[in-house]
């Protein structure tokens, strides 16, 4: 059994030289590549046995610096094919050899032919920021960045690094590292206002004295994110119910809110509120858009049209009762007979109800235009007259009027002319003192029909301010 175990071995080996010697593969390059530029490399490989189809592909990490096009070769017995790759260490790279396999594996029957390479790879500055990994949840409110300062020089540094995203920037001191000493790196930034895109956070690192030795850019993007939130307030009362429906964006782009809720339809409801953009068994639903971070509301309200009006009417009556009772009011009355004509008199009256509180220095004012005169006689108090070019002011000064008191003040006046077109007359007005203020009065204006209109024997007119 021992005299076979060496032509077990034999044939064992054998296979696996023959194996070798199917395929010859050779990598024509540089002794080293400096990190930061691109090498073309060219890969030969010769097909030693049967004519095949091979699949090709490059392991390696970092698989990225790499690259070929070619993935398939189709080669016949003894003939060969140059495959160019792109080999592209970044300017962050670590000074070592990486280890990268470019295999060829025959389709026919899975076999596998490699080779592998050991490219030496060389750091052209002193220290460099390197390792970086960029981390966040959805890249809408915060990025975290990491990575390794190093000291790729050949003398001892004290290093600071600056990372700045936009105008946002922060400074981290490295420390005083030996060559091919390394600093752990831990920093983030908020991205609550940045709009989706791609962005990019620049490194600087800096020696103590503030000379640059290594700068670099690292991108990463933020998408488009769309969450929108949603509540709603209701309150009921006797009148009605109301309702706030309120949305907000909180994510980083623009977007449409569908604000949804069921109204009541009944006969006794009135909607109040924007007209919604679809109706379905009674509910209602609005869509309304709403910028990045902004958010948008949309109110209505559904009145109980009859406790709603009973409600007013009551208002109404209060208002009523109250400018009846408890309110000072003036009152302008004419009293003429027919159609107004030459040389008529019309008898003016001035009522002046106190039905507040007690009212002191009350002055009241009237006037009477230039185309009527005064009769000389007064019914009652006689005021103050004084003329002027456009007419005749009549003022009375009242000392005192208690609560609930009346005052009639009456005159007369004469028409110089036909009156053939209405004419209105100026309104009254009243000024006096209590204890609270002043208080101001005004009645509307009177009307005479001219001749040529239907005109009443009698016009009484009051208002309450």
């Amino acid at each position: 059994m021992k005299r076979l175990l060496p032509l077990l071995l034999i044939i064992l080996i054998l296979p696996s030289i023959a194996y070798a010697e199917e395929m010859d593969i050779s990598l024509s390059g540089a002794d080293e590549y400096l990190a930061g530029r691109s090498y073309d490399l060219e890969l030969t490989v010769k097909n030693n046995g049967p004519a095949a189809t091979f699949k090709f592909s490059i392991l390696g990490v970092p698989s990225n610096w790499m690259n070929t096009d070619v993935n398939k070769v189709v080669l016949g017995t003894g003939e060969s094919e140059t495959i160019e790759i792109l080999f592209s260490p970044p300017k962050d790279a670590r000074p070592s050899l990486y280890e990268y396999y470019f295999t060829f594996q025959r389709m026919s029957d899975s076999e596998f032919f490699q080779l592998k390479a050991l490219p030496n790879v060389r750091q052209v500055s002193d220290a460099i920021f390197t390792s970086v990994a960029k981390s966040c949840e959805l890249c809408v409110d915060t990025i975290k960045i990491e990575g390794l300062v190093e000291n790729t020089g050949t003398r001892d540094m004290d290093l600071v690094l600056e990372l700045s995203l936009g105008n946002d920037k922060v400074k981290t001191d490295a420390g005083y590292l030996q060559p091919s000493e390394t600093a752990d790196i831990y920093e983030s930034f908020s991205l609550a206002d940045f709009s989706p895109g791609e962005y990019y956070i620049e490194s600087v690192l800096k020696d103590r004295s503030g000379s640059i030795i290594f700068t670099n850019m690292h991108t990463f993007r933020v998408p488009s994110v769309e969450n929108i939130e949603y509540e709603s307030a209701v309150s009921t009362n006797l009148i009605g119910r109301f309702s706030t429906l309120r949305a907000t964006n909180t994510g980083n782009t623009d977007s449409v809110a569908s604000f949804t809720s069921h109204a009541d339809d009944s006969w006794y409801v009135i909607f109040s509120g924007p007209e919604p953009d679809k109706k379905e068994s009674g509910n209602y639903t609005w869509l309304v858009s709403i910028g990045a971070k902004q958010s948008a509301e949309v109110v209505y309200h559904e009145l109980y049209w009859p406790v709603f009006a009973g409600l007013l009417f009551l208002i109404a009556v209060g208002v009523y009762v109250y400018t009846r009772n408890f309110s000072t009011t003036i009152k302008k009355t004419l009293k003429s007979r027919g159609h107004v004509k030459k040389d008529s008199e019309l008898s003016v009256s001035l009522h002046i109800d106190n039905n507040a509180r007690e009212l002191k220095n009350v002055i009241v004012k009237d006037f009477v235009p230039g185309n009527f005169s005064i009769v000389g006689k007064f019914e009652t108090v006689k005021p103050i007259i004084k003329k002027a070019d456009s007419g005749t002011e009549l003022m009375w000064t009242i000392p005192i009027m208690m609560p609930h008191e009346h005052r009639l003040l009456n005159y007369r006046i004469k028409s110089k002319q036909d009156v053939e077109k209405t004419v209105h007359l100026p309104s009254a007005k009243m000024k006096a003192k209590h204890s609270r203020g002043t208080t101001y009065k005004q009645s509307i204006r009177p009307v005479i029909h001219g001749s040529k209109e239907n005109a009443p024997d009698r016009v009484s007119v009051q208002i309450d301010k």
